[in-house]
């Protein structure tokens, strides 16, 4: 008879131990398109001289998890104004360069088939010199757009 409890106690130990449970949950992750461009601060560019172009260099800081993405350029010049600047892109990361005379406010493709990743471009200006633009200071914004 004292074998009995024991036994008892045993089968409802091994009961115990199998009353446990498993929870299986399936959880749903989606990524949308992340796609954003930022330059490092304001440039200013002097013209004293006619010599040829006035050059001066910005940063422009990409990331994206898509592909053949491209940035888009625009200015906020008028037709009436006779300022004309070349934005160019070089160094970018598995994109070719281009460059544009900015005019107007034209929209332009800078740069075309950038790879998914991050990275970071040189963006040049050039400004010639123009006996027809008088003295004074004009400030040209340039918005720079990331897009499919």
């Amino acid at each position: 008879m004292p074998t009995r409890p024991l036994l008892l106690a045993l089968l409802g130990a091994s009961q115990v131990a199998l009353a446990g449970s498993t929870a299986i949950q399936d959880v749903q992750v989606t990524t949308h398109t992340i796609a954003e461009v930022s330059v490092s601060g304001n440039e200013s560019i002097t013209i004293s001289d006619t010599s040829a172009h006035v050059v001066s260099t910005t940063t422009l800081d990409l990331s994206t998890n898509s592909t053949s993405m491209k940035i888009t350029v625009q200015s906020d010049l008028t037709p009436s104004q006779p300022l004309k600047m070349n934005v160019s892109g070089f160094s970018c990361p598995g994109t070719p360069a281009a460059a544009w005379t900015i005019t107007a406010s034209t929209t332009w493709d800078l740069l075309t088939g950038i790879p998914r990743g991050t990275g970071n471009c040189l963006i040049n200006f050039y400004v010639d010199p123009d006996m027809t633009v008088a003295p004074g200071t004009e400030i040209v914004r340039l918005t720079y757009t990331i897009t499919s």
